[in-house]
């Protein structure tokens, strides 16, 4: 017997409230109907066509081999994915992120990798705790440039203008803002001497004893008037000033050890 399409259709046009009542009333009489034919399960049967998902071992197999040389629309047009499925792929299935390169100071050779592995056994051969040397004897150097004046940011140069308004005009930076060397000295307790360079004056090795050094001998006997000045143990770079051979010499005189410091490197206060 044959059944109308919509067999509420009267229901429907008295009742209108209970339409969605008539709808879901029709809808398990239709599945009952199926299981009273023979079938057994309620689910949809297979339907002929392209799979839900073409996702499986063979193309992640794939996608994970040329990864590190293609590109994701490579990807999707040599396996015949769509970029969706590529990327899900990449972040689902292989658990995987795109994250930028690290930036760093310098790349090391091997030679100097190895230069840093005997300075930091050194360090700990000397500064065990039953060591020969303390913490409390490091006197870190470091220098670095900042201009005679504060140069206002292009953030600070804005300024509110109507539509008809000309656009502000300011002269910029250049030459004119030249640099004065600042030199640091500290050790545990915080800074012993801070050394602004003279305008007009290099750093030199007879600058660096008699202005910096002198300074740094002041503070620590200043500081720990007990002590002798031959037990600090000084740290700076491998500038020129710093290995030059009146340095070296006027250490050497009052039996100062200056700590190994290898090339390249950044940042004293990390070692």
């Amino acid at each position: 017997m044959h059944e109308p399409d919509n067999p509420h259709g009267c229901e429907t046009e008295i009742f209108p409230a209970k339409v969605w009542v008539l709808q879901r009333t029709y809808r398990r009489r239709s599945s009952f109907r199926k299981v009273f034919e023979g079938k057994e399960s309620l689910s949809d049967c297979l339907c002929p066509g392209r799979p839900k998902s073409c996702v499986n071992e063979q193309i992640i197999a794939f996608i994970k081999k040329d990864i590190d040389e293609d590109t994701c629309e490579i990807l999707s047009d040599t396996n015949g994915l769509s970029y969706g499925t590529v990327h899900t792929i990449i972040t689902k299935h292989l658990r995987m992120k795109k994250v930028c390169a690290r930036w760093i100071p310098h790349l090391l050779t091997v030679d100097q990798k190895r230069e840093r592995v005997r300075c930091a056994t050194e360090y700990l051969n000397m500064f065990e705790p039953h060591g020969p040397k303390r913490l409390s004897d490091i006197v870190i150097g470091n220098k670095t440039l900042f201009p005679f004046f504060v140069i206002p940011s292009k953030r600070l140069n804005r300024m509110w203008v109507d539509g008809q308004g000309d656009r502000p005009v300011v002269l910029r930076p250049g030459f004119q803002s030249r640099k004065r060397m600042l030199t640091v000295f500290f050790n545990y307790s915080g800074p012993l001497v801070v050394d602004i360079l003279p305008q007009g004056t290099t750093m030199t090795a007879t600058y660096y004893v008699l202005s910096v050094l002198s300074q740094v001998k002041s503070a620590v006997n200043e500081q720990r008037p007990k002590f002798s000045t031959s037990t600090i143990l000084p740290l700076h770079d491998n500038a020129g000033p710093h290995k030059a051979r009146a340095t070296t010499q006027s250490l050497r005189g009052v039996r100062i050890q200056v700590l190994p410091h290898p090339r390249l490197q950044s940042r004293l206060g990390t070692m």
